[in-house]
């Protein structure tokens, strides 16, 4: 029978991205009156994680929770460890990639991270790349489910609406960083306009890195070949999966920051579109190299040019590798048995 759970997360709806996306599609899923939910007002600033022990202190009796699940390993794996020594409530630890990395990259955190792992009954990776860094981290493998994030579109609308296109776009979407590759992509773009002059590269998502990725394209002279769309929520985003030809983006890791799997990819399958991806992180496990797409090393522009280019002038093996990217991710990437198995073990 199922634990009556606390979920303490910074990441969760309304709340935009991968993690709090990933939390609500296992958690909604679930029966409500098995899990309590602390992640819309947390407390922040200095010592933050001590004031969510408080917090979560008057929950647990309150409401009588048996387990605790954190969202991340730091600093929600304080908060944890101190349930655990004072309540005697086991905890699950969830990993997404950047979290693991970036908790081994001083001897404190190192430390804690390894202790953390250790004391938890469960440890869910998002990826076997995670689950590896977990287990370098201290984690037991027996203690580890990887649970891979699946889309949230509907495959049967889906099958409805599935259109292929002649138009050459190449599409990318995400967060504007630098470690997502898309100015690796803008680079490839003179090499690709040679070969293919009426390519067209579409970038979905905002962030940080926006103005530098403009200023490149301009620098390049490609500025009128690379669109942005910034403002572009859930319910548009279909007709840019519909309307591309390949999806791309080549991340890479830099310093502790990775793709840790990447869901896009999945996405983009759904509607039989092949991806050109990085070869790091967990990104060789969203993509299959030569069977849903292509792997490159993300910090070549004459790998990802050569790679799209590929794609672009070969329609049957464009259509090839789409057709598997969208079986496999109806086949493998349904929340629906992602959770079926998962839930026996909460």
């Amino acid at each position: 029978m199922m634990k009556k759970s606390l979920l303490i997360t910074i990441d969760w709806p309304p709340q935009r991205g991968g993690v709090a996306n990933y939390l609500w599609n296992i958690y909604s899923r679930l029966p409500k009156q098995s899990v309590v939910v602390l992640g819309e007002s947390l407390p922040a600033g200095k010592l933050a994680w001590l004031k969510i022990y408080f917090v979560a202190a008057k929950i647990i009796p309150a409401e009588r929770i048996e387990s605790v699940h954190i969202s991340h390993i730091l600093p929600m794996g304080y908060v944890a460890w101190m349930i655990k020594k004072i309540f005697g409530l086991p905890y699950i630890v969830y990993l997404h990639g950047m979290d693991i990395l970036l908790a081994r990259k001083n001897l404190w955190k190192k430390w804690w991270a390894k202790k953390i792992l250790q004391g938890a009954y469960l440890v869910v990776a998002n990826s076997r790349f995670t689950a590896d860094e977990a287990i370098k981290a201290g984690a037991e493998e027996g203690k580890i489910e990887i649970v891979y994030p699946c889309p949230n579109f509907s495959i049967p609308q889906m099958a409805a609406n599935f259109t292929n296109t002649d138009k050459n776009i190449i599409l990318s979407v995400g967060r504007l960083v630098e470690r997502k590759g898309f100015d690796k992509v803008i680079e490839a773009m003179p090499e690709i306009l040679r070969d293919a002059p009426d390519a067209e590269y579409q970038i979905v998502g905002d962030g940080p890195y926006a103005a530098e990725l403009m200023k490149l394209a301009k620098k390049l002279g490609v500025g009128d070949r690379v669109k942005f769309f910034p403002n572009i929520n859930d319910a548009e985003l279909p007709e840019f999966y519909k309307n591309c030809r390949i999806f791309a983006m080549p991340a890479r890791k830099i310093d502790a920051d990775t793709e840790g799997f990447g869901i896009v990819y999945l996405e983009a399958a759904l509607f039989g579109k092949p991806s050109v991806a990085g070869n790091v992180g967990g990104a060789p496990e969203a993509v299959l190299n030569n069977q849903t797409g292509l792997i490159i090393n993300p910090e070549s522009p004459e790998e990802i040019a050569r790679a799209i280019i590929k794609l672009l002038k070969d329609g049957d093996l464009c259509r090839a590798f789409g057709e598997e990217a969208r079986a496999r991710a109806e086949r493998e990437f349904r929340w629906e048995a992602q959770i079926d198995y998962f839930k026996d073990l909460l």
